[in-house]
């Protein structure tokens, strides 16, 4: 992101007001993502499958009569 990118701009069609809020607006963004994130979230922890609901679904769905194909 280029310092006041496209401030002048701004300025020149809309107005010395609206060219200063740009700007303010793009130090508030530059500060956000410049700054170090403290609440680094942890990974989470993911449990082994060990019972499958499931299991035989797809030779049950074969063996019977069906009108679709699995």
């Amino acid at each position: 992101m280029e310092k006041g990118a496209c401030v002048k701009a701004w300025t020149v069609s809309h107005g010395e007001k609206l060219g200063k809020q740009r700007q303010k607006e793009l130090n508030k963004l530059l500060h956000k993502i410049t700054a170090v994130n403290q609440k680094v979230r942890k990974p989470n922890m993911y449990k082994l499958i060990d019972k499958f609901l499931f299991e035989n679904w797809r030779s049950e769905l074969k063996s019977s009569e069906h009108c679709f194909n699995v």
